[in-house]
């Protein structure tokens, strides 16, 4: 009788052991979602304060254009087509979970400089 009061015993001690090992993963893993939240959260405060410069600088060009500086329009046209696509990608960011920040981040980092490079060369040919 007493050897298996002692086995019960050792389970019982083994299954709180492994209730607290659970507890800690558990614990951890909450740690670590939030954690990835705040840099997804943080990533899309990024990536509205640029597509908000963006679209400055694009109403920008657009209204020059509107005013008579017709030679840059056809290089504008071909930017529209990069703005689409960036709101499009701008829109797929901000809901995809379980990507990786920091390859979203370079990614958008690459697309909003190419726009940004574009419309800065439009804006500045019509000085």
């Amino acid at each position: 009788m007493d050897e298996i009061k002692e086995k019960l015993d050792d389970l019982a001690d083994k299954l709180k052991q492994t209730r607290d090992e659970v507890s800690l993963k558990i614990h951890l893993g909450k740690a670590e979602a939030k954690e990835e939240w705040d840099k997804l959260k943080k990533m899309k405060k990024n990536l509205d304060d640029v597509a908000e410069k963006l679209k400055q600088t694009r109403d920008e060009v657009s209204l020059k254009i509107h005013l008579g500086k017709a030679e840059a329009k056809e290089e504008r046209e071909k930017l529209e087509k990069k703005w689409d696509e960036f709101q499009v990608y701008a829109k797929t960011v901000t809901t995809a979970v379980g990507e990786s920040a920091k390859d979203i981040d370079a990614a958008m980092e690459k697309v909003t400089e190419k726009i940004k490079k574009g419309y800065t060369h439009i804006r500045d040919s019509l000085k």
